[in-house]
């Protein structure tokens, strides 16, 4: 198979991946809103947690395309990494090797940031009572026949 055709199917494939968060997060915003689980909605026989499963699996799809794709065109990345790191120079390009690690030294700042990224959300997450309990109140008044209550509090 020629590189034109294995780039165009990758393309294709990532496109694809896009389309399938995109749909995905969509649905779960507008269609399946948060809380819709306690009330029994679905679509399709699937519900908020099933989506948001096929949600995170188009995403990991896509990361792995978006790195086959870095792949395909590494020596662009590369040559175009280390022309913008060097923007004033007029001299003879850089070696084929110090092009290969300014194209290197990017891909681990950014695969690095979103590690780093990753790591302080994880660290940042706490358990709050307070919302979990207004989470727990609307899930109530959600549920069919509203409230949860049996009218109390109602002023007749």
């Amino acid at each position: 198979m020629q590189r034109a055709s294995i780039n165009y199917i990758v393309d294709l494939l990532t496109f694809l991946a896009m389309l399938g968060i995109a749909g995905t997060g969509l649905i779960m915003k507008f269609a399946l809103p948060p809380g819709s689980g306690g009330a029994g909605l679905a679509l399709w026989s699937l519900g908020r947690h099933d989506w948001g499963s096929i949600h995170f699996w188009c995403t990991v799809a896509l990361a792995v395309l978006l790195v086959l794709h870095l792949y395909l065109h590494w020596s662009w990345v590369c040559v175009l990494t280390n022309r913008l790191m060097h923007p004033f120079r007029k001299v003879a390009p850089p070696t084929k090797g110090k092009q290969r690690w300014a194209g290197v030294a990017v891909l681990i700042v950014l695969v690095g940031g979103l590690a780093g990224f990753t790591l302080a959300a994880k660290a940042q997450v706490k358990h709050d009572a307070e919302a979990a309990g207004r989470h727990e109140q609307q899930q109530r008044i959600d549920r069919p026949g509203g409230g949860g209550g049996g009218g109390r509090g109602r002023v007749p």
